[in-house]
């Protein structure tokens, strides 16, 4: 009998060890991620300045490169783009941006992230502690993930955001952007590409209008962007205009939609066939900023010469 209780003992004082050590560790690490200058951790803390803000995935990361907006424009722009990021998840970004920063006084949104899955949300978890919003979109999209980190909080912190984190502790993660030139054998095997299409939900469409009426109700005004893809992998979207009629159809003529996916020509300004590099960034924030793409009203008439 005393034999079990003693065995009873170790096992409940492993127990005590295992989870206070997870819950301390974790707590230890999450203070790590607070103080990191990557754009969700600056986020939650209440660190993005009021000024342009971008949202999408890793298109929007690579079309508005946000330190040379800012010289050119001489305000704020933020880039708070990921890569696989879905409308879903820039909605709870959104949300959650509204309630803990000061109010953007301009929002750009990249629309190919409505095609996005929800994958990218497995590196936005380590944040759903800050936020019920994340929270519930995770267990929705995982509930099986998501019970695991209710049980380990170091399991929230088990992804590559987490080492993103750590990467910027101490600068800012805004100059993050394709730096590369797309190779000679990447742009050769574009004309024998099957032909393919641009998707699009029924659910991600109403993600978005939630967006927009959010942005409305704070009269925060917002473009909507299709931005640069390769030319000649543009030509390989069969139904890119049957794309953005869909999306114009629902949200025109409150929001117009700016079609940019042909307006940068040379290959050299591109690092693959769907992300520009810092030359096409550069490239294309000159000109939209020329244009007054950034200016208060701004329609697409007003840049035409950006437009085909």
């Amino acid at each position: 009998m005393r034999r079990n209780t003693s065995i009873l003992i170790w096992w409940l004082l492993l127990l005590v060890v295992v989870v206070g050590g997870d819950r301390l560790l974790a707590l230890v690490l999450d203070r790590v991620v607070s103080g990191s200058e990557i754009r969700f951790s600056q986020l939650y803390a209440g660190r993005v300045p009021r000024g342009v803000v971008i949202l999408g995935n890793s298109r929007a990361v690579n079309t508005f490169y946000a330190p040379a907006l800012s010289q050119a424009l001489d305000r704020r722009v933020y880039n708070l783009g990921h890569n696989g990021i879905s409308v879903e998840m820039s909605e709870v970004l959104f949300a959650d941006l509204l309630d803990r920063n000061p109010e953007p006084e301009l929002v750009v949104i990249e629309l190919t992230m409505l095609g996005g899955e929800q994958g990218a949300l497995n590196g936005l978890k380590m944040y759903a502690r800050r936020s019920p919003r994340m929270t519930a979109l995770y267990e929705r999209e995982f509930p099986a993930e998501a019970t695991a980190t209710r049980v380990s909080h170091l399991f929230s912190l088990n992804c590559e955001l987490f080492l993103r984190a750590l990467q910027y502790r101490g600068q800012s993660d805004q100059s993050w952007i394709n730096r590369s030139r797309i190779s000679q054998e990447l742009l050769e095997s574009v004309p024998t590409m099957e032909p393919t299409q641009l998707p699009l939900e029924d659910g991600k469409l109403a993600s978005l209008r939630r967006i927009l009426t959010h942005a409305h109700s704070r009269e925060i005004e917002v473009r909507l962007v299709l931005g640069p893809y390769l030319p000649l992998y543009a030509d390989k979207i069969s139904n890119l205009e049957i794309w953005l009629s869909t999306i114009r159809a629902e949200v025109e003529p409150a929001v117009p939609v700016w079609d940019l996916s042909r307006i940068i020509r040379s290959s050299d300004a591109f690092a693959d066939r769907i992300h520009l590099n810092e030359r096409g960034a550069r490239e294309v924030g000159d000109r939209l900023a020329r244009c007054g793409f950034f200016l208060h009203g701004a329609v697409p008439g007003d840049c035409s010469e950006v437009s085909l």
